[in-house]
């Protein structure tokens, strides 16, 4: 939560980027150390434009995190699509509980036939059976 702090209050003004940067990385630096955390990369984006981009730590053994390093997301995926589904429910584009043919027929995918009574509040709360 610092870091984000410190985000946020930098840039609600006019940031200059080097002191930014600077407490960004130490902040990091500070947060990796507490919490054992062995890599960590960031880009700073204003107004749709990539600013800065870093790494610290180490991605694996003697390979140095960067702003390009490519990480496993693992079972964050799952909120992230469960995030993505959510908003498509709050523009009105899907509902959860429609049968999962039908949400998935709008995107053009056809729903395996085992899952004709499935609907997405089934898949999101984990009670799908699938």
């Amino acid at each position: 939560m610092p870091i984000l702090f410190l985000l946020a209050s930098l840039v609600a003004g006019d940031p200059d980027f080097e002191i930014l940067i600077e407490r960004l990385s130490a902040a990091v630096e500070r947060e990796m150390e507490t919490h054992g955390i062995p890599a960590v990369s960031f880009a700073l984006v204003l107004e749709g434009e990539t600013v800065w981009t870093g790494g610290f730590g180490e991605a694996r053994d003697g390979v140095p995190a960067t702003g390009e390093t490519v990480y496993r997301v693992a079972s964050i995926s799952k909120l992230l699509n469960a995030v993505a589904v959510l908003q498509a429910v709050e523009a009105g584009e899907l509902s959860l509980d429609q049968p999962l043919g039908r949400a998935l027929g709008a995107y053009g995918i056809r729903a395996h036939p085992d899952l004709e009574g499935t609907t997405l509040r089934h898949l999101l709360s984990h009670t799908s059976g699938v």
